[in-house]
């Protein structure tokens, strides 16, 4: 008995779903009638803003993530194994080319070089009694040679020996700021051993990548802005100097680099920052997001004619920015273009423009 006074769930549900279809119905009926009119054989004038199409300048915003740079930087190294006999520097200290950072023992290399330069002036002096000798006829043409040969060796001698005491005093390869020490007074180094860093931190140079579509609107000497993590408040100016003629087979994105100023010193080797530019000027025409719709994944737009009626419209558009559509295929500059309601129109509709804006 139960069973026939109360209905199933199941007609319940369906009772609930054929009232909620009717309630939508409905509603979708009387705002299409109170917005277009009421339908009777045509379909009414309806009063639409629209938007006259022009061209206008487009610049796109990019962004990328990028670690800064000094504009040179190198770690000071030495060249020969020996101990550290003097550091003539401080850690961050400020230096310029060529002054002497570090000195190192000579060992026996003073003396060796002393007794290579006794040992080349004797055989310049041999060399110039045998030569005389030669030029008289009193000796052979071979002993002339071997005594040129010897002078040449002892000449090498002396400047590789030059050379290795050379080493032994660390210079400053470029103007800059020391960073800290690795070694102290006394230690032993062997080539390679790093005894401090060096940055020239008066510039900065910053290396970032973007999409290889954004290759054609890069250019050099094109402004760019970092925003430094350490300093999110402040925006730093640079200048792009190269863009890589070579595109990323695995990333498909093109590697820029700029440089920038760093008159405060606030930037340093390592700093994480992101990269902000927008492309170089070009004309485009763009038109209202709101004018442009889609079917089946293909975008239109209406087009009035001049007695007022609207045509459906293929076009191919990206969005360039908030609000904005640039038109790559399908419009012409002075096309007239509805610019809202497009969803509740009709091809071949009759409409009454509201104000032709222009771009």
């Amino acid at each position: 008995m139960i069973r026939k006074i109360f209905p199933s769930k199941k007609r319940l549900y369906l009772a609930s779903g054929l009232l909620l279809t009717l309630c939508a119905g409905s509603f979708f009926y009387f705002y299409k009638v109170s917005h277009f009119g009421a339908s009777s054989g045509h379909i009414h004038h309806v009063i639409l803003p629209t938007w006259v199409v022009s061209s206008s300048t487009v610049q796109e915003p990019f962004e990328a993530p990028a670690t800064l740079r000094a504009q040179n930087s190198t770690e000071v190294t030495a060249s020969v194994t020996a101990l550290v006999k003097r550091i003539s520097f401080q850690e961050g200290q400020l230096v310029d080319k060529d002054e002497i950072l570090v000195e190192l023992s000579h060992g026996d290399q003073s003396g060796n070089l002393s007794q290579a330069i006794a040992k080349q002036k004797e055989k310049k002096e041999g060399l110039e009694k045998v030569k005389v000798l030669f030029e008289k006829g009193q000796t052979a043409r071979e002993a002339y040679d071997d005594a040129i040969a010897a002078h040449k060796e002892s000449e090498q001698h002396v400047q590789t020996l030059r050379e290795k005491l050379k080493d032994r005093l660390i210079t400053a390869p470029f103007s800059g700021v020391l960073g800290v020490k690795r070694i102290s007074e006394g230690a032993a180094v062997t080539p390679g051993t790093c005894l401090t860093t060096l940055d020239d931190l008066s510039a900065m140079k910053v290396s970032f990548y973007l999409p290889e579509q954004a290759l054609s609107r890069l250019n050099v000497g094109q402004a760019v802005e970092l925003i430094v993590d350490s300093f999110p408040q402040k925006a730093f100016q640079g200048v792009i100097d190269l863009v890589d003629t070579h595109i990323c087979p695995k990333t498909r994105t093109v590697e820029v680099r700029a440089h920038l100023d760093n008159k405060e010193g606030l930037l340093r080797t390592g700093m994480s920052a992101r990269v902000k530019l927008k492309s170089a000027p070009r004309q485009a025409l763009l038109v209202p997001e709101s004018a442009v719709f889609s079917i089946s994944g293909q975008q239109y737009v209406y087009v009035m004619d001049q007695k007022n009626m609207i045509h459906q419209r293929p076009v191919q558009a990206l969005l360039t920015q908030p609000g904005w559509m640039e038109i790559a295929q399908g419009l012409r500059e002075k096309d007239t273009l509805v610019r809202e309601g497009v969803d509740f129109l009709q091809d071949r509709q009759q409409i009454t423009p509201k104000t032709r804006d222009v771009a």
